[in-house]
């Protein structure tokens, strides 16, 4: 398989990257879930989502929840049924970005590396995009699928990137990261490997600017005209480093990773 010089790996998250509104049709489908549990009083749910932003989607309604814990049974029995009934049809494609995706992936390894929930993922979203697994030529990598017990974190940690390297024998300096938020950011700085900032999710372009993203697109389709042509020389290594939150069970799971 060919590969470009300087570029052999794309690491690149979904929500945000592959669509459009994720983040308010999360906002929504948790809302939904307190609803369900006669839970009226939703102010802090979006301010406790995002505390969670970048981990499995089970472990970010525990922290919604965090003082009713009585609930996390019922309340993620709710979540599984509204994100796969009811988040599909709230987000949207970025347009163009299922066919530079399938382009890409018989240029480079392409991972996909995401806090979607992987059943939502494979069964719902990916049929409504037109995305198939054969384009991750390097792995499908959802947070929900980690286990904190052989010390495989989700994003911001470095795990999966460097994991993601090791499976393609790629080194950072030949890595990239195409997200659309902090997390994504700082698990690029962690690993070494230089960020790509997509303006179609989380991050404005100041906010990418302030976190000293050198490369900022405005959808991830620009990757192929403007970032790929370049050579990516900069990275972010030892920029920001990376150390656990103070709550370090707040990152766990109790899943296996499973690579596709």
């Amino acid at each position: 398989m060919a590969r470009q010089e300087k570029l052999g790996s794309i690491g690149e998250d979904f929500d945000g990257v592959h669509t459009l509104g994720s983040e308010a049709a999360y906002l929504s489908v948790f809302q939904g879930v307190m609803t369900e549990l006669h839970i009226f009083d939703v102010q802090q749910v979006e301010e406790r989502m995002h505390e969670f932003w970048g981990s499995a989607m089970e472990h970010v309604l525990e922290n919604i929840l965090r003082d009713r814990t009585d609930l996390w049974v019922k309340g993620k029995q709710i979540l599984k049924e509204l994100l796969m009934d009811v988040f599909p049809d709230q987000i949207r494609p970025v347009p163009g970005a299922t066919e530079s995706t399938e382009r890409l992936s018989k240029k480079f390894n392409l991972a996909l590396i995401t806090a979607a929930d992987r059943d939502v993922l494979l069964q719902k979203l990916f049929p409504k995009l037109g995305l198939r697994t054969e384009f991750f030529n390097g792995g499908i990598f959802t947070a929900d699928q980690l286990d904190p017990r052989k010390n495989q974190y989700p994003k911001p940690h470095p795990h999966v990137l460097n994991e993601f390297m090791k499976r393609t024998g790629t080194v950072p300096q030949n890595t990239i990261m195409v997200g659309d938020s902090e997390t994504d950011v700082l698990s690029a700085y962690a690993a070494g490997v230089e960020p790509v900032v997509t303006l179609t999710g989380n991050l404005s372009r100041k906010e990418a600017e302030d976190l000293e993203v050198s490369h900022i697109i405005e959808d991830i389709t620009k990757l192929e005209t403007d970032i790929i042509p370049r050579t990516i020389g900069r990275t972010g290594v030892g920029k920001f480093g990376w150390g656990l939150p103070a709550d370090e069970k707040a990152w766990r799971s109790a899943h296996e990773i499973s690579i596709v």
